[in-house]
């Protein structure tokens, strides 16, 4: 009897150690929020800067400052709108332009973020467009990307990835490039 208590309260431990463990913390909840958001927006606002059908490069700069910090944010002239990052890698203008409307695009699976500070990471990836891992910093602001590593197949035929940073990485960002032939 004493035996079966035993194995009775491991497994009754095991079991809230591992419920426990899968539990995400709040801050994983927060960036995981952060991206389903930034990828709620459609390419039409997102990419072209057209809300409500009439092209807004204001509007949409402001948009990208809500989720990128602003030394990834290009705007080549004050008449066009910005550019700071790659949502779907895969996917040209010409199939962007096709998918304009919210929920034409499909949504990303991500993965379980990994927080360690005011750093995150998280990936997003579709089997159509690729993969994208962001790497995330903590303002005063909330969460905002800070640079992406991004891909349009992970590896492609041959084991060859075709990846790149959205501008220089850190060490610690150097490490979630896959194992390929070449960059």
């Amino acid at each position: 009897m004493m035996k079966a208590i035993r194995y009775a309260a491991l497994a009754l431990l095991t079991w809230v150690q591992l419920a426990c463990a899968a539990t995400p913390t709040s801050e994983q909840k927060e960036v995981t929020a952060f991206i389903q958001k930034m990828y709620s927006y459609s390419p039409n606002m997102f990419e072209f800067g057209y809300f409500k059908g009439n092209f807004e490069p204001d509007k949409q700069c402001a948009l990208m400052e809500e989720f990128f910090v602003k030394n990834l944010i290009v705007r080549p002239k004050k008449s066009q709108g910005c550019d700071a990052g790659i949502r779907y890698p895969g996917a040209f203008g010409d199939v962007l332009s096709e998918n304009r409307n919210p929920g034409e695009m499909p949504k990303p699976k991500l993965s379980a973020p990994i927080v360690e500070g005011d750093k995150a990471t998280i990936s997003a990836e579709t089997k159509e467009f690729g993969k994208v891992v962001y790497f995330l910093t903590k303002t005063d602001k909330g969460w905002r990307v800070e640079n992406a590593l991004y891909f349009e197949r992970i590896p492609d035929e041959g084991n060859v990835c075709r990846g790149q940073f959205l501008k220089d990485a850190t060490p610690v960002q150097l490490k979630y490039r896959p194992a390929c032939k070449d960059y």
